[in-house]
């Protein structure tokens, strides 16, 4: 908080004050001159008047006396939002105040500045103090109008934001500099790899700055001075906890110091500059010294450098070493060569492009490339000193105990300002490039730790870093999915799959995983879609590229494969297949529940509940099945009981509410696979995950989305109360949850009406043009093969028409009844 403030306050509270006596006066003298019934000495006629004045004077004091009370209480309280509480309505208030005082006061001087003769008349005392009292309150509303510049000053606000503070982007403006830096930017030459760190660019727009109800503020260790006052006896700004971090990390130089590429050559283990070791497949020809070379046979043991890159949209083409090659390729060769005798495996040299063979043989080993190299450069030319400064300065932020204070608290906003130097430019620029978009280029940044993106002049950054940023980045792009379009320049979705990368690091992905990551991507071949995910799926070796097959055999291929080996994840994107068509705009035969790139692609965020596969039985026979299609298994919940009439989304809660169910119950059939499970979004809010918990938050959470989607309220940037510039809890609110309902649903459920289908197993809500109503009779639901991690009883279930044993005409989430039913065995059969 401003330590103007208290000032302010009680310059406000004098003006209300000696408002109140200039009114008394003023209105004495009106009252004294209105009813006057004899002369006096200053105006000889015995007439009723008015002095103009006077009542210029009253109405001035009347002004001020009511500005200044919902002033003081917008200090006080630091509560308001809008134009009626921001530094400029208070600016334009306090200019008409003193422009209207120093007008009637001054002509009141003019008038009565010498009445010394009369003063033992009280009509001149009067005078006399009504002319003291105005410039009184004139020099206090100058003292005011001052004091409020220098808090806007202070707390480096704009003139739309509040005038308490609240909501005040305290920036570090401008190149360099930082608000309350006491150290001049630390600057070093480019060859070392570090670069002056810019702090320009836009704060964000903080709407809110309200704490939720029963949350501990946040403590943060390690801070003195403006970073350390408390607001309210609870939390300090976030802009003045980051401003005072930068300044701490600017005097102590502790960022972090990032070495040219080539020389984090001398540190890399000879183990892992060695891969000939058989632990990975080896590419078939390397270039070294200028030359192609055989590194299966010739040279089992030489090290290389991988190159990372994307392919000039209209490439030139050239001869390398009897090889027709990319003009770009060679470049890059030339280039890296000076900085390294090690070889160099590039696709565009190191795969022969011509020969489809070739490419259908290295294609597998892709992963293993890659994992074997010494280095991975990942060229992005958007990297100059500019972007790895502020990526330097973020990761020193991220590191300090401020920021662990965010995260601690579950702070994905506060965490966001800290990591992206307040949603710096550079950073947009960096994520910006068309290297993150592409299919190949996602496993080429996580299999090998020893990676780093590349400028065009060699600026060096360590993928992990980055890749710790975009972290921070997709938390606070999840947690606004359904409110705003995008965040530093990007959709939800490509932050998405950018943080992924961050798992894919450290783990193999679900197949579910993989698709949400690399189908959000692009590639000039269609199947590479497929193939570019093999390999952090460990399906690489299961799944041979061929590019002659059609792509929905493809696509059934890879399902199958995963399902051999026990994944079937991927059956969480079925649930939004009732889009899905092929490119001729009919169904395909075999694909019912196959999901496409085109449909993943188009999903603009992703559910936050974690489905894995359920624990089936090894033992199982294929039984009959499709002719086409995939092979899963699943076993039976029972035939339709009863289906209902077509309902609006209002009428199936209402008709659900009368059965008993809850509204986490409602909320899981409805929006459960799409958005989360009701248990998993009382977890995000900082809530308990047990059942009562959950209800109570499903209760609201679905009255909103509800709302949103009946337009009986409305949502934007405005809404979602994560922009306050204080720390919020953990999670995000609810009504991000109901916004990305809302939006779930424009998808599949605007143009239609739902059926509220039953079974022994349970009750699951389907589109109504499912099918159900037309063939009810031995329709049958079946349960898939997924659960929830929360451990949540709801089934991933399909409707099976009869008509249609082994085709899916619907899916959704079944709640079983209170009591367990008998369900059917698990039985294998190929579903098309």
């Amino acid at each position: 908080m401003s330590s103007l403030h208290p000032l302010r306050i009680a310059l406000y509270s004098a003006l209300a004050i000696f408002s109140i006596i200039l009114l008394g006066l003023t209105a004495a003298r009106i009252d004294y001159t209105g009813n006057r019934r004899f002369s006096d000495p200053i105006r000889s006629s015995a007439r009723h008047y008015y002095d103009p004045v006077v009542v210029e004077l009253l109405v001035t004091s009347i002004f001020s006396f009511l500005w200044s009370l919902p002033l003081i209480y917008l200090l006080h309280s630091r509560k308001g939002r809008g134009v009626a509480s921001s530094y400029a309505f208070e600016f334009l208030g306090l200019f008409v105040l003193w422009v209207m005082y120093l007008i009637g006061t001054a002509i009141a001087t003019h008038y009565w500045h010498g009445l010394g003769f009369c003063w033992g008349f009280n009509q001149c005392r009067i005078l006399t103090a009504i002319v003291a009292w105005g410039w009184i309150n004139w020099a206090v509303t100058t003292f005011l109008l001052l004091t409020s510049c220098a808090g806007q000053q202070s707390s480096h606000a704009g003139y739309r934001d509040p005038l308490h503070g609240g909501g005040t982007t305290a920036a570090a403006a401008g190149a360099g500099g930082v608000a309350g830096a006491t150290a001049a930017p630390e600057t070093r030459s480019a060859q070392t790899g570090n670069a002056p760190v810019s702090m320009g660019g836009n704060p964000p727009n903080d709407t809110t700055g309200n704490m939720a109800p029963d949350t501990a503020a946040p403590q943060y260790p390690g801070h003195t001075g403006t970073a350390a006052m408390r607001l309210d006896g609870g939390t300090p700004y976030r802009c003045e906890v980051y401003s005072q971090t930068v300044a701490e990390i600017r005097q102590n130089r502790s960022f972090p110091f990032y070495k040219p590429w080539w020389e984090n050559l001398k540190n890399i283990d000879e183990h892992t500059r060695q891969p000939g070791s058989g632990t990975y497949a080896r590419p078939r020809t390397l270039v070294h010294n200028g030359i192609l070379v055989d590194a299966i046979h010739e040279y089992p043991d030489l090290p290389y450098i991988a190159v990372s890159y994307t392919w000039h949209p209209e490439p030139e083409w050239t001869i390398f070493d009897g090889r027709r090659v990319t003009q770009q390729a060679v470049h890059i060769i030339e280039r890296l060569s000076a900085h390294t005798p090690l070889a160099i495996w590039i696709d565009a040299i190191c795969i022969h492009q011509s020969d489809r063979a070739e490419k259908e043989e290295e294609l597998p080993k892709m992963t293993d490339i890659y994992r074997g190299a010494a280095v991975v450069v990942s060229l992005l030319p958007e990297v100059d000193p500019e972007i790895c400064g502020v990526v330097r300065q973020s990761i020193a932020v991220m590191h300090s105990k401020a920021y662990g204070a965010l995260k601690e608290a579950g702070d994905m906003h506060g965490g966001f300002i800290f990591a992206t130097a307040k949603e710096n430019p550079a950073l947009q620029r960096l994520f910006g490039s068309r290297w993150w978009t592409r299919a190949w280029t996602f496993q080429e940044a996580v299999v090998n730790p020893n990676t780093f993106l590349l400028g065009e002049k060699d600026d060096t950054l360590p993928m992990h870093g980055v890749l710790a940023i975009a972290g921070a980045i997709h938390q606070k792009a999840a947690s606004v999915a359904g409110i705003q379009d995008t965040v530093l320049g990007q959709q939800a979705t490509f932050w998405h799959s950018v943080a992924t990368l961050v798992i894919a690091s450290q783990r193999s992905l679900l197949l579910s995983e993989a698709m949400a990551a690399v189908w959000r991507r692009q590639s000039k071949e269609r199947h590479d879609l497929v193939y570019a995910l093999l390999g952090v799926c460990l399906l690489s070796h299961t799944v041979k590229p061929d590019y002659g097959l059609p792509f929905h055999d493809v696509l059934r291929q890879m399902l199958n494969a995963a399902g051999s080996a026990g994944d079937y994840s991927w059956m969480t994107w079925c649930a939004e297949m009732y889009h899905r068509q092929n490119q001729d705009g009919a169904q395909s035969a075999g694909m019912t529940l196959v999901p496409t790139p085109e449909l993943v692609y188009s999903v603009p965020f992703t559910g936050i509940s974690r489905w894995t596969s359920a624990h089936i039985p090894s033992n199982l026979s294929e039984l009959g099945g499709a002719e086409s299609g995939v092979m899963v298994p699943f076993k039976s919940t029972g035939v339709v009981r009863s289906v209902s009439s077509p309902l609006t989304l209002s009428k199936t809660v209402e008709t659900l509410l009368g059965r008993g169910y809850t509204r986490g119950d409602i909320w899981d059939m409805l929006f459960g696979i799409r958005v989360g499970l009701a248990r998993d979004i009382s977890v995000a809010v900082g809530s308990t995950p047990d059942p009562e918990a959950s209800d109570a938050n499903a209760a609201p959470l679905l009255n909103y989305a509800v709302m949103l989607i009946n337009g009986t309220a409305t949502w934007g940037k405005d809404t979602s109360d994560m922009a306050g510039e204080r720390p919020f809890t953990k999670g995000i609110t609810l009504i991000n949850y109901g916004a990305m309902a809302a939006t779930a649903w424009k998808r599949w459920g605007s143009t239609g009406q739902l059926v509220i289908a039953e079974t022994q197993g349970g009750v699951a809500v389907f589109l109504a043009d499912c099918g159900l109503l037309r063939e009810s009779e031995g329709a049958r639901i079946h349960e898939l093969p997924i659960q929830c991690d929360s451990h949540v009883n709801r089934k991933f279930v399909f409707v099976a028409l009869k008509s249609s044993r082994f085709s899916v005409s619907a899916t959704g989430i079944l709640v079983p009844p209170k009591r367990a039913a008998g369900m059917g065995a698990w039985q294998l059969r190929k579903i098309g």
